[in-house]
């Protein structure tokens, strides 16, 4: 190119590090706007759009994808154009460029050991064979021709990456509607589009500067952005739809029985127990028959009760507690079924002063999950259980959770926990035990079959009666 244009190899050079640096911040912005898109959506209480109507992830995410790629190189050839090197080369150098960003994450991907590099490989390989053969047929040289050549060869590794992260969307898109509340899933869909079209597009793009008119086709993907972002914000955009694309609300009809240390009840209440699977939490359902008056974020009584008060089901639920919510009701939830917890035994463990050991028998029905919290200066020494996480302190810490399943009510549960303490005869732990009634078997009250039935047609309940006993000794 240089000896063609008649100037020096070291403005040749100065000439590609600014287009390179120009192809950077444009890969910055390609992942950057669609980003910005989740975010701003996210911002308006408008994610998940794009749940039932999946070809709203075009406009909304792949349009700012294609514009962020593109522009910093198009303004550049429209407001500093340079007259000694030709328009046909100034496109090439962006390929070239788009060609070293591909290797450099090749080198970068590779050395961390990873085995995402055959994507970069992929677009790689195709171009360095297209540009072989334009050197070796001259092409470069003839104008605009070697663009055939480019393009006819990336056709195959557009094709590829337009199918693969395609895949990763249709696996993604269900799963964004139970990603739970604390995380945008949008931002995970916006970085799939946007690393789509970096790869799908990066030698395609750029080649839009062929055109007297590039900025009016920057223009016209930025309004095809907005109209899309309106038809988003319209009914159109609403996640949800019966039987296809449902709103997932999982809760609990809980009884609640708190007894405390010196066996009183402190606390004999019932309500329901919501664990949010969706971002939009339970807001959709404003406007509907449900009644949520008396809703309150469980968060507000972590400090005083073991899991905050919640019957959690699995590890993942518990671990959300900061964001799940209680709604109480006047009449009392009638647990299908009784949980019945024994202390055995209360001694010292092999005659030694400090370490206590309580053994306990739980009988109830067949899923049931204890939450054991040492009060403060005790610490639990062993128990009957498996010890992964009394010797993993880093990776687990108290609540300690213990959840116990078989297929039929069977043989009470016969347990022991040894805790070592310095202070006799004060409370040593707290002990929640919870049983949950899942099969769909067991009997609802008629006040919970009243408050399902209130759901609209495009929410999923899942649901089930949970009795929930805590425990001081």
């Amino acid at each position: 190119m240089a000896r063609i244009s008649e100037v020096t190899a070291g403005q040749m050079s100065i000439w590609f590090a600014i287009i390179l640096g120009l192809h950077v911040v444009g890969f910055l912005l390609c992942l950057g706007l669609p980003l910005l898109m989740a975010v701003m959506f996210d911002a308006g209480d408008r994610s998940l759009t794009y749940f039932s109507n999946n070809w709203l992830v075009i406009g909304l995410y792949v349009c700012p994808a294609v514009i962020g790629l593109v522009l910093p190189l198009t303004l550049y050839f429209t407001l500093k154009p340079n007259e000694q090197l030709s328009h046909s080369y100034h496109l090439l150098l962006s390929l070239h460029a788009h060609c070293v960003i591909l290797a450099i994450l090749s080198i970068v991907l590779t050395a961390m050991g990873l085995r995402i590099p055959y994507l970069c490989m992929i677009s790689l390989v195709f171009y360095a064979a297209a540009l072989l053969i334009n050197l070796l047929s001259c092409l470069h040289d003839g104008g605009y021709y070697w663009v055939l050549i480019v393009q006819t060869l990336q056709l195959m590794p557009f094709v590829y990456f337009c199918y693969l992260f395609y895949t990763f969307l249709v696996v993604f898109f269900p799963m964004m509607g139970r990603n739970r509340d604390a995380i945008n899933p949008d931002m995970l869909i916006a970085v799939i589009c946007a690393l789509g079209t970096f790869f799908a597009l990066g030698f395609v793009a750029p080649l839009i500067n062929m055109f007297r008119w590039s900025t009016l086709l920057l223009l016209g993907l930025g309004v095809v952005t907005f109209i899309f972002s309106m038809i988003a914000v319209s009914e159109v955009g609403f996640p949800y739809r019966p039987k296809t694309s449902v709103m997932r609300v999982n809760f609990l009809h809980t009884r609640r029985i708190f007894y405390e240390y010196d066996g009183a009840v402190s606390v004999n209440d019932s309500g329901y127990y919501f664990d949010y699977q969706d971002r939009r939490a339970l807001r959709p359902l404003h406007d509907s028959a449900v009644n949520l008056s008396g809703l309150t974020a469980a968060e507000s009584h972590c400090d005083e009760y073991v899991v905050c008060g919640m019957p959690c089901f699995w590890s993942s639920w518990c671990r959300a507690l900061s964001s799940a919510a209680w709604l109480p009701r006047e009449a009392e939830v009638v647990p299908p079924g009784s949980l019945e917890l024994e202390l055995l035994d209360k001694s010292a463990v092999g005659g030694r002063e400090g370490t206590l050991r309580y053994t306990f028998q739980l009988a109830g029905p067949p899923h049931m999950s204890m939450f054991i919290r040492p009060l403060a200066g005790v610490v639990i020494d062993d128990w009957s259980f498996i010890r992964n996480m009394l010797d993993e302190p880093e990776k687990y810490s108290a609540p300690y959770q213990i959840y116990f399943s078989h297929v039929t009510t069977g043989a009470p549960l016969t347990f022991h926990i040894d805790f070592a303490t310095s202070v006799a005869d004060a409370p040593v732990f707290e002990l929640g035990v919870v049983g949950h009634f899942v099969s769909s078997d067991y009997p609802r009250d008629a006040d919970s079959r009243q408050f399902v039935a209130q759901f609209p047609d495009f929410v999923h309940v899942m649901e089930w009666p949970a009795l929930f006993k805590r425990y001081i000794f």
